[in-house]
């Protein structure tokens, strides 16, 4: 998210993360006054801006969504740090790699729907590229 100017797509995907935070904090009994906080200002600083359109509201709900799959991915990948993998089959190897994959390929389509609902909004710049050097790609 870009920190000192935000624009609507970086406002919702950060919205989008609160929510997942705040409802997985209350099933676990959590403390989640602050993320509550944080969701209130920054729905008074959408509030008036006309970004809740129903276009990028179907868009924000597409970004939920795929904030949720990278968790799930991204904490399922979490019970195979303590494995050895060495020691593992051909096929939980290839679970592995396909779950890390999927966050990839998931973290793209979160940077095109911010992308997107920037773009709706008349903000239209770069939103992520690759790290590899010599093989830098926009992804937005």
């Amino acid at each position: 998210m870009r920190v000192m100017n935000p624009g609507p797509g970086e406002l919702f995907d950060r919205l989008a993360v609160l929510s997942l935070k705040i409802e997985v904090g209350q099933q676990k009994f959590l403390n989640v006054d602050d993320w509550q906080q944080e969701e209130y200002e920054i729905l008074v600083a959408l509030t008036g801006t006309g970004c809740q359109d129903d276009e990028t509201m179907a868009l924000v709900e597409q970004l939920r969504a795929v904030n949720k799959n990278i968790w799930i991915a991204i904490d399922r990948q979490r019970e195979f740090l303590a494995l050895d993998l060495n020691a593992q089959s051909e096929a939980k190897l290839r679970e592995i790699a396909h779950l890390g994959l999927n966050v990839m390929e998931q973290n793209d389509i979160r940077a095109k729907l911010i992308g997107e609902i920037n773009a709706l909004h008349g903000i239209k710049r770069p939103e992520k590229i690759s790290s590899s050097l010599g093989n830098a790609k926009n992804v937005s």
